[in-house]
């Protein structure tokens, strides 16, 4: 179980992740919740979307966030006012 504000050493090496300050990660191993604070999260979600379209994920945008999904690596992106929430599974 991961419970903190580092980076897990198992997320997939081709997984973009989105610009901001890294405050808190939960999970265990291949299921994560990754929290980025940035001070424009409609700007960061959108540049976060393209940077996984570029890394060959499959993107659907929402007014509520981002799903992406490659091989066997599912993200689910949500903003709030100050953040940005990056679930993610990988089998």
């Amino acid at each position: 179980m991961v419970n903190g504000k580092q980076k897990p050493a198992d997320l997939p090496a081709d997984l973009p992740l989105p610009q901001g300050e890294l405050t808190s990660v939960t999970g265990t191993t291949g299921t994560y919740v990754l929290t980025y604070t940035t001070s424009d999260t409609a700007s960061a979600l959108a540049a976060y979307a393209t940077a996984l379209e570029s890394a060959g994920y499959e993107v659907v945008r929402s007014p509520a966030g981002v799903q992406a999904v490659k091989a066997n690596v599912n993200v689910m992106v949500t903003k709030t006012p100050a953040a940005l929430q990056v679930a993610l599974v990988a089998e």
